[in-house]
């Protein structure tokens, strides 16, 4: 009796992580892949300088009486002062064949901000603070290595 027992707990403990996904766990691993794939795609574009892509799938769960309701993407380019119809147009086909043809996607292409004169002397002084930092804490190293040859009488090199 104690061997069966034994048997059960192990063979219970062995299969805890061979269950299969679940619906919704496969749907969400297939909604990261095509939104890994589908930023790869618009990130490569010329003039694009970053994206964000939301990706949601409709679940295939046999449980759900309610019929699926269809894909959805949605793509945010930050470009350059380039034309945006080639980036939406090669987003929408992206998407498109990533997760099928009756998907509902929306693709926003954002012009970059312009670097301003109030930017520039703001980057100067944060320059100007850490340049000043860093001298600083090399006269306090250089100070303290000599007080510290001071105080064992040697020479400070």
């Amino acid at each position: 009796m104690v061997i069966v027992l034994i048997a059960l707990i192990a063979a219970v403990a062995g299969c805890g992580d061979g269950l299969p996904p679940s619906p919704r766990e496969r749907t969400r691993a297939e909604e990261a892949r095509a939104d890994a794939r589908l930023t790869a795609l618009v990130r490569g574009l010329p003039g694009v300088l970053d994206v964000r892509v939301m990706v949601v799938l409709p679940v295939d769960d046999p449980l759900v009486a309610a019929p699926p309701r269809p894909a959805r993407a949605t793509v945010i380019a930050v470009a350059r002062a380039v034309d945006p119809s080639p980036i939406r147009t090669a987003a929408t086909t992206g998407a498109r064949s990533l997760i099928g043809a009756d998907a509902e996607i929306t693709v926003v292409v954002v012009p970059a901000p312009a670097w301003q004169r109030a930017s520039r002397r703001l980057a100067v002084a944060v320059a100007a603070l850490a340049l000043a930092a860093a001298a600083t804490a090399i006269a306090l190293t250089l100070a303290r290595r000599r007080a510290l040859a001071t105080y064992r009488g040697t020479r400070p090199q």
